[in-house]
């Protein structure tokens, strides 16, 4: 059987993708409910460290990441970076480029934070990194190193990873919506060249 080639989507057939995408995040459970991301943990003398993580449902935390992987799979065509560099190409406004150039800015600092650092068993751990772990051994893929990874360290440090992902997910998302608002104008005001 012959590999038949696939028809590409266009630029501005990506970012309609991207906007409907984003609406389709928006309809689910976890992005109309609270999202709950609250980590904390006591010390007193004596006694061992006790942690505790407030997180969303695990259902509505599955649903919601079926469509937010999306945005951060490279070879996806809403890939963040991918729609950045279209955008950042196609926008004729000046003003819509700085807030893409923000929009690039924050998604950088947020995978990449480095104003808590963690380190398990000698590696640091960004929260891109934590996020792959999680994705590709727990909720898509059955990666075995991510997996014993997961399952070999302590109640204290899970819970602190989880709360890494979590955060990068929220924070993610409002990153993502700040794009899908740009674009959105951009639309209605005719403000993309397209070839």
């Amino acid at each position: 059987m012959s590999k038949q080639l696939k028809r590409q989507r266009t630029d501005k057939e990506k970012l309609e993708l991207f906007v409907v995408k984003v609406n389709e995040l928006s309809q689910t459970r976890l992005a109309k409910n609270e999202f709950k991301n609250r980590y904390s943990y006591r010390v007193q003398n004596g006694q061992p460290l006790e942690s505790k993580l407030d997180q969303p449902d695990e259902a509505d935390l599955r649903d919601y990441l079926l469509t937010f992987r999306q945005f951060i799979a490279e070879k996806e065509d809403i890939h963040l970076n991918r729609i950045l560099n279209i955008c950042t190409k196609l926008l004729i406004d000046d003003d819509m480029r700085k807030y893409i150039a923000k929009a690039r800015e924050s998604l950088k600092k947020v995978g990449l934070d480095n104003s808590f650092q963690l380190i398990i068993f000698g590696a640091r751990y960004t929260p891109l990194q934590i996020t792959d772990i999680y994705l590709n051994s727990k909720y898509f893929h059955n990666d075995v190193e991510g997996q014993e990874f997961l399952d070999s360290i302590p109640k204290f440090a899970s819970d602190l990873l989880r709360a890494r992902f979590l955060h990068f997910i929220q924070f993610t998302s409002l990153i993502i919506i700040d794009i899908n608002n740009i674009i959105k104008y951009s639309f209605e005001e005719n403000l993309f060249q397209f070839e």
